[in-house]
Formats: structure tokens, sequence, C-alpha cells
């Protein structure tokens, strides 16, 4: 996932993709008293455990992460925390990140809760990955204003409370699809290519199919409306889990056979929550998944 700012033209394509002539950025790290060539190594090294971008160190927030890191360096949720964080700031931002923690907004906050980390949930059997997610945000956060100064852990927490229970469904939403895929996923002798293969036949017999990112407006005795946002085009569509509810958002694909009357979904690409789309249609920037 990456949030582009939208090209000046009008196009509604992101600028990079548009009439923005191609750009290289380059960083340097000056070698100083505290911050030796070794002093340097030794954080890109560290970095590098939760897949921080070398870039990272000439921001705001490099530092930081890394001194996070090096309190718990072996805490297995804290590493997947930092990487996520890291890649919201460098990849997913990028230009748009903001210049310091004081600096932020509670959006910074917000988008990050209910768009980005839903949109990275892991996929599980227990299906608990967002209560150790919003755990390990608090965590932070709460790190955060006694290193920094900053007051940001009643906001954060206050998007917590106001979106959890969304990204939970997101979730559950998530693990069920991937199941319609991969029915042997748990499994200890789970074989990929055998259950890719019979996904691939059922999906061969289709006369036609429609890729999109689609909205579930209802469902009626099984039968799911989806709307998809790309054209505005309805399509009523058969064969998702019950546990996907009006207003959860898909990537994916959906099929049908020649005389079939309803669509029946075929692959999915992405699961965000109803709170998300405020983020995902914004008028100033688009999100490239």
């Amino acid at each position: 996932m990456k949030k582009r700012p939208l090209c000046s033209c009008g196009s509604g394509l992101a600028a990079e993709h548009c009439c923005e002539t191609f750009q290289i950025h380059s960083f340097v790290l000056p070698h100083t008293e505290s911050q030796t060539r070794e002093n340097i190594l030794q954080k890109l090294k560290i970095g590098s455990e939760f897949q921080m971008r070398n870039r990272a160190l000439a921001f705001f927030y490099g530092d930081d992460l890394i001194a996070y890191k090096l309190g718990k360096p072996k805490d297995p949720n804290r590493n997947e925390f930092l990487f996520h964080l890291s890649n919201y700031l460098t990849d997913y931002l990028e230009d748009l990140s903001p210049p310091s923690w004081q600096e932020c907004s509670p959006i910074f906050w917000e988008e990050f809760i209910s768009t980005y980390l839903p949109g990275r949930i892991s996929i599980s059997k227990e299906g608990h990955e967002t209560e150790k997610m919003i755990t390990e945000i608090q965590k932070f956060v709460r790190w955060l204003d006694r290193r920094e100064g900053t007051a940001w852990f009643s906001i954060v927490d206050h998007y917590i409370n106001m979106y959890k229970s969304d990204i939970k469904t997101t979730e559950t939403a998530l693990n069920a699809l991937v199941l319609h895929h991969f029915p042997h996923i748990h499994e200890k002798d789970f074989d990929f290519q055998k259950d890719f293969d019979a996904d691939q036949k059922r999906l061969g017999v289709l006369a036609q199919s429609e890729d999109g990112f689609f909205e579930v407006q209802t469902v009626i005795e099984g039968v799911f409306v989806l709307n998809n946002l790309e054209d505005g085009r309805t399509y009523h569509t058969k064969g998702l889990p019950g546990c996907i509810l009006p207003g959860i958002l898909l990537k994916g694909a959906i099929g049908k056979k020649k005389h079939d009357l309803f669509w029946s979904w075929c692959a999915t690409g992405a699961v965000f929550p109803k709170c998300s789309k405020k983020f995902l249609e914004s008028e100033e920037a688009v999100i490239i998944l």
C-alpha cells in the first residue's frame, strides 16, 4: 500500500504515474562526534531486523524506532509492529509524512489505525491479531509520550475504542476468505499447490470475470450486493462467507458461468473495514493497493 498525492492536472491519478517527471531522492547521514560511521552501521543493522528502510535514519523517526526496539530486541510482536510503523512512515506516506512526532496530526494516527494496519493484518487460525496490534500501538505511544514529551496516547486510545470492533470484523472476514480459497491452510500437511490448483480449476470454468474494489452494501438471503467503488456498478454475488457484513470493503475479483444469474466471489486481494473508506476515497491523495 502506498499513499501518493494526486496529479494537479485533474486526472485522478497519482502524480508520479501521470505528469510528474521522474525524480530521485538522495539522503546524507553526516558523520559527527556522536554519530560515527560505526554507529550508523550499527543502526542500519538493528533497523534491518524489522526491515526498516535505510533512509529512515535521515528522518525524525529512525532513531526513535531503533531505540524502542532495543527495549525488547527479541520480542516478535514489537518487531512486527515496528515493521508496520516504519513502512507506514517511509513507504506508505513517504513525502506526505509529518516532519516530527510533535507535528503529527490526529489524522496521522487515525489513518494508521483505521486504514493502514487493517490492510496488513496477518492471517491466523486463532484470529487474535487485532488485539496484538492494538496492544503494541498502546505500548509504543505511551513510550513515545514519555520520550518526546508528546501527548498522543489519549487520542490514539480514542481511535482504538472507536474502530476496534470494525477492525476485528475485518480480521474475521479476512481469515474466512482465506479459508474459502485455501481450506486446508491451517493443517500441518497443507499443500499450497494442491489448494491453488483446485481454486484455479474452479475459476477456469467462468465465462466472465471482473476485478474491482467493492463495498458490501447489503446481504439478502445469502446474496451479497456489492458496489464497485471504481465504476459505481452493482453486482449481486454469492459464495462469500456469512461473516462478511455490510460496509466491509473488498479488493478482489468476481466471476460467473455462462448462464448464472448471480456472480461468485473468485479472488481476494485485500479486506478493509468500513471506517477506512474516507481515507481510501480521499480527494487529496490516491492509495495504491
